[in-house]
């Protein structure tokens, strides 16, 4: 409100400058035309008829009044053809074309007028950019929700389907397709819970439970603990500590999923006795390297690979929420570190910048 007081008390002033300036000419214009009249008069009085007189009386009024209107055309002149610019492209904004901005020319209250509606439509641009944005989101999450729990829900029915036809059911079948239909519940509530995960990472009430810790010591206690798993499965896991002096500020439980998730993935997707290595760095942040070796990586878009729902080998990927990586590089985010991945010929590294 003081803004638009502001600029209509600037465009009056400029309005009644305006005024005085055409009105000054114009008195000039008087005198000066009236004084060479006066002389020719004085010169000629004897001949000069009344009607003459009222006559040069005509001019000078009338002339007087055309210096004015031309004087202040020419002064406002620029600034109407420059408002009425302004209204076109005001108008060309309000009809849709947000985002566009106007010329801004001079330094007056003007301008500044121009200015401001120039912030507005650049506002308006990102509200509605961020709104269809979230409206992506929301969309992709139905649609990748719908597909990834269509596969193991169709399976489970399936399996309860055949429980329930006891004249199908064989002796000590029953038992396999209790455990079949169980993974697929299992698998079901896996989809289920990284979408909430997800969810709550995201939203804007969501904090951090920062506390000091020692990097190096938490990710050898989980690559220990993850060993076993990669050794029944013909793979090693691996790891290079740089320095065990590296405290960094973290919510460990978030932390720690990050990890589960990213050795997780090694795990999946990595060649059948080959090793995974971990490599923990102290530059100016702490860098964590996970490295894993494939010949599947053809597939893999490592700018896509931390999208939501992204599946780069759908084989290996059945039953998956698609959303394990996408939670990762949030909780980094959250963190103001970097997640990102390169890929060289058969070799996939993960980055951790935190």
């Amino acid at each position: 409100m003081k803004r638009i007081k502001k600029l209509i008390s600037g465009i009056t002033a400029k309005l009644i400058f305006t005024i005085i300036i055409s009105l000054m000419i114009s008195i000039i214009y008087i005198i000066l035309i009236g004084n060479i009249l006066t002389m020719y008069i004085i010169k000629n009085v004897n001949n000069v008829a009344p009607v003459i007189f009222n006559l040069f009386a005509l001019i000078i009024i009338l002339g007087s009044i055309i210096c004015f209107i031309i004087t202040f055309y020419v002064l406002v002149n620029k600034r109407v053809k420059y408002i009425m610019y302004l209204s076109q492209r005001v108008k060309n904004i309000a009809n849709g074309s947000i985002g566009d901005t106007i010329e801004v020319i001079g330094n007056d209250e003007i301008s500044e007028l121009t200015k401001s509606i120039n912030n507005m439509s650049r506002e308006l641009k990102r509200m509605f950019d961020k709104e269809r944005q979230e409206e992506k989101i929301k969309n992709d999450l139905i649609v990748g929700l719908a597909h990834d729990l269509k596969t193991p829900l169709t399976t489970l029915m399936g399996y309860l389907e055949i429980l329930q036809n006891t004249n199908n059911n064989k002796e000590g079948e029953n038992e396999k397709y209790i455990n079949l239909a169980y993974n697929a519940s299992h698998k079901i509530k896996k989809i289920i819970d990284d979408l909430f995960e997800f969810a709550k990472l995201n939203s804007v009430d969501f904090k951090l439970k920062k506390q000091e810790v020692n990097l190096a010591t938490l990710v050898i206690q989980i690559a220990e603990e993850y060993k076993p798993i990669f050794q029944n499965k013909n793979l090693s896991l691996e790891y290079e500590i740089e320095s065990y002096d590296i405290n960094v500020n973290i919510d460990i439980e978030q932390f720690v999923r990050v990890m589960d998730n990213l050795i997780s993935n090694a795990l999946k997707y990595s060649d059948i006795g080959s090793s995974v290595y971990i490599k923990l760095f102290n530059k100016e942040k702490a860098e964590l390297l996970i490295i894993n070796q494939s010949k599947n990586l053809d597939c893999i878009d490592v700018d896509r690979i931390f999208q939501k729902f992204y599946k780069g080998d759908t084989s290996r990927g059945e039953g998956s929420s698609g959303l394990g990586l996408a939670i990762a590089k949030r909780i980094i985010e959250l963190h103001g570190g970097q997640l990102k991945a390169i890929k060289e010929d058969n070799t996939l590294k993960i980055i951790i910048e935190i």
